[in-house]
């Protein structure tokens, strides 16, 4: 997949809407808790071809919008729980991201095991999109798979399928595929697939979300004041609360923050500037941070 153009500028961080859940674009139904009791999976196996069916809990909520320098994801957090019927024990679990980057109209998804491997997968998709499937490659620094020793020799995955589909009637469900080479034995594929259906279909938002919600429309000033001035400044939520709060007062609404999603698709709209004690006062550029690794 190509890679977006950000600009010259790769430092640069722009202006991210608190409220995750409306920005989800196609990850927007696939957030809350979900079962599904119709999973089917195929996998190598001495004899050829194993078959097994199994149940799976499955959780995605969302978290804060994340920035690498002009780069700009909602996601989020997911973990699946996977057992086969009549069992206790563990038959698959996994966790990880899904990562939607409106810029790029693009889906990552983040996808770790206890079986020691890791992928990151991608693909186009467009904000509406009602289906989208995402792949990963071997040896890929972008879309790549990693996997630990005993596991690059004796099953070596070489290739990641995941075909994700949107229902009008409020569920979803998944095709994934890993190509897998097994020493001594050729070529052969992983198979999982599920239907999922929603037994808690209202996420929870992200504790800055529910601070804004809780404060109200008229307080969205000092509610967008209140997350900059902790996550760039790296302020105490306290000490920032009390800030927020007295700038919220200070300034009019035409200076205030980019509040309205118009606002928000020019980032260089000027975060505020207050009138005040130097001590007390903000520049209107971003902070200039770049990419941060923790």
């Amino acid at each position: 997949m190509a890679v977006h153009s950000y600009g010259a500028d790769i430092y640069t961080e722009p202006v991210g809407d608190p409220d995750t859940l409306a920005n989800l674009g196609p990850l927007r139904p696939m957030a809350g808790v979900w079962e599904g009791a119709m999973g089917a999976d195929s996998h190598p196996v001495v004899e050829g071809i194993g078959l097994d069916v199994f149940t799976e809990h499955y959780e995605a909520h969302p978290i804060d919008f994340q920035t690498n320098g002009p780069q700009l994801f909602y996601g989020l957090r997911y973990h699946t729980h996977i057992l086969s019927p009549g069992e206790a024990g563990t038959f698959h679990d996994q966790v990880g991201y899904w990562l939607w980057e409106p810029a790029a109209e693009a889906v990552t998804l983040t996808l770790g095991i206890p079986r020691g491997q890791v992928l990151l997968a991608t693909g186009p998709a467009t904000a509406d999109a009602t289906d989208f499937e995402l792949t990963a490659l071997l040896g890929s620094e972008t879309n790549g798979i990693a996997s630990n020793p005993f596991l690059l020799q004796a099953f070596r995955t070489i290739s990641y399928r995941i075909h994700v589909t949107l229902n009008d009637d409020g569920t979803w469900s998944y095709e994934e595929e890993g190509l897998i080479e097994t020493g001594g034995s050729g070529l052969g594929a992983s198979r999982r697939g599920c239907s999922r259906f929603p037994i808690a279909p209202s996420p929870t938002r992200t504790p800055t979300a529910t601070r804004c919600a809780w404060w109200g429309r008229r307080s969205r000033i000092r509610c967008h004041c209140w997350w900059r001035l902790q996550r760039r400044r790296r302020l105490s939520p306290k000490r920032a609360l009390r800030l927020a709060t007295w700038l919220a007062t200070a300034v009019s609404a035409s200076g205030a923050c980019a509040t309205t999603s118009a606002d928000r698709s020019a980032p260089s709209t000027p975060c505020l500037r207050p009138t005040g004690p130097a001590s007390l006062r903000i520049s209107g550029r971003p902070r200039r941070t770049g990419h941060r690794s923790t």
